[in-house]
């Protein structure tokens, strides 16, 4: 007989991959710290609500996709490592931050600020952006996770060279939780006639469930969000049904299928 996961008695059990965190102290202006200890942070949220990483510029709306929440190329010096932005130019350092560059429109790549240029804008990244894709002028980008970029109302930041979690407030800090655990929320292999119902996953560095080598089960009435890879990841498991799941606020895909043949998949929201 089959295993199955599901909430006892009414309402949905939380599977979470977030500790909450205390004990905040100010530091400069509106920015509070808390020290993290040994736990590394991935995402950060207010009252079960996704934060926005300190970024520039600052996200306007709610749609990273529209352009006012880009900066664009200036010029190119190499076309895998370096690049200027002329917006950038007198702003404070940048180094450690993250780049995230468009290479599709919905698609972005990511590489690690290693030097920069105040007086020129100059950006030089870690590493090479992508193997597929090149800088050019006009390529548009943001960046975030940087101490210097925290200048509005709950954005956040980690340095995971000080174990510290940064958010800006005009008020201290209540109810911040951050995602800690870089793993999966469920993470099956080999269980075959497998049934998981009525929970809520949220919360995980990876993906809410990853269901591996196991075929004809059935993944029902489940709520999964704010995981950064996936919210569900099937890999060569056939005949599964997903039905009347709520997937959101994932940064991959809500739902992946790899090599599930004759997957039923329906009456969800994504």
């Amino acid at each position: 007989k089959g295993i199955t996961l599901t909430s006892y008695g009414s309402g949905k059990a939380t599977i979470k991959g977030s500790k909450l965190f205390t004990g905040w102290t100010k530091t400069i202006g509106n920015i509070w710290e808390v020290n993290t200890g040994d736990d590394k942070v991935y995402n950060s949220f207010k009252n079960k609500k996704g934060l926005i990483n300190a970024r520039i510029p600052d996200l306007i709306g709610t749609s990273e996709d529209d352009p006012v929440n880009y900066l664009k190329i200036t010029s190119v010096q190499n076309v895998n490592t370096e690049f200027t932005c002329s917006e950038l130019i007198g702003h404070q350092d940048l180094v450690g931050a993250s780049v995230l560059i468009t290479t599709n429109p919905h698609t972005r790549s990511w590489q690690t600020i290693k030097a920069f240029n105040s007086s020129t804008g100059k950006i030089t990244l870690s590493g090479d952006i992508s193997s597929k894709y090149n800088l050019y002028k006009g390529r548009s980008f943001w960046i975030q996770n940087n101490f210097n970029l925290l200048t509005q109302q709950d954005e956040w930041d980690y340095d995971s060279n000080v174990n510290k979690l940064y958010v800006y407030s005009t008020t201290k800090p209540v109810n911040i939780t951050a995602t800690t655990i870089d793993d999966n929320g469920i993470y099956t292999k080999y269980c075959s006639d497998m049934t998981i119902d009525n929970l809520i996953i949220r919360d995980f560095n990876q993906s809410g469930i990853w269901h591996l080598s196991s075929n004809q089960g059935r993944f029902t009435n489940l709520d999964i969000s704010y995981t950064r890879h996936r919210g569900i990841w099937l890999t060569s498991s056939d005949n599964m049904l997903l039905e009347n799941n709520h997937i959101f606020n994932i940064s991959h895909a809500a739902i992946l299928l790899e090599n599930a043949d004759n997957a039923l998949v329906r009456l969800n929201l994504i």
